[in-house]
């Protein structure tokens, strides 16, 4: 099953590409695309402003990304795909968190500590026009709307969990594009420009705290130097 935000457009194909891939694995029991707008690391950088433009930007990425998964502690519901089965025996979405916000978290909590592999795949981009869904509830509402539902999610946890900044998780997957970039499996001119599209990305995320702020940029310093220091020797493969 899908679960579809309406704020989304979703290119030719994307929705039966997900069905495909969850159908194509069973060890997988959710997964989402990249796009545009999430709080996680299925964000990728876009440069365009315009719906067409960023559409165009996505599918190029997908070209670049043919067959590339990655694994995740945590999805968007903007747009993912569930086994049915999965879904129900969970319960489905929480409805202590109302409106909305969160509610995927709690999900993807509860999914973990089933044993769910969660994954993305970056081979399927979908537009995402981020919180449209809530414009009408006006800013102040979102807001307090949000917080509510932060502390809905540390209480039923009881504070046990950890919810990591978007920064840490796209600097997670740079540091995978290092990994696969050693083992020289892939095409690498392609890995090259996925690498550097997350670092566009990570440099809209710098913290504000100045010595946090120095600590992130040292992190990605030396990130782009292990990266950049890997060899072009080995011949290329495709993935």
């Amino acid at each position: 099953m899908i679960l579809l935000n309406s704020d989304t457009v979703v290119p030719e194909g994307g929705i039966e590409r997900l069905s495909r891939l969850l159908f194509d694995h069973p060890d997988w029991g959710m997964l989402g695309p990249v796009t545009n707008e999430a709080g996680n690391e299925q964000k990728v950088f876009t440069r365009s402003k315009d719906q067409d433009g960023i559409i165009g930007e996505g599918k190029e990425w997908c070209a670049r990304s043919q067959g590339y998964y990655f694994p995740s502690e945590r999805l968007d519901f903007f747009c993912v795909a569930v086994k049915k089965s999965l879904y129900e025996s969970l319960g489905g979405l929480d409805e202590a968190f109302g409106a909305g916000y969160y509610e995927d978290v709690d999900f993807c909590v509860r999914a973990k500590l089933a044993g769910t592999e969660m994954m993305v795949a970056e081979d399927c981009f979908v537009y995402h026009s981020s919180g449209k869904t809530f414009a009408e509830m006006g800013r102040d509402r979102v807001k307090t709307l949000m917080h509510e539902n932060k502390r809905v999610l540390r209480k039923k946890y009881h504070g046990k969990i950890k919810l990591f900044h978007m920064r840490d998780r796209n600097m997670n997957i740079m540091k995978q594009y290092l990994l696969v970039k050693r083992e020289c499996t892939v095409n690498l001119y392609d890995l090259d420009y996925k690498f550097n599209n997350r670092l566009l990305l990570a440099n809209t995320m710098y913290p504000h705290n100045p010595v946090k702020k120095l600590i992130y940029y040292l992190r990605l310093r030396r990130l782009c130097s292990d990266f950049r220091q890997e060899s072009y020797s080995t011949p290329m493969m495709r993935y």
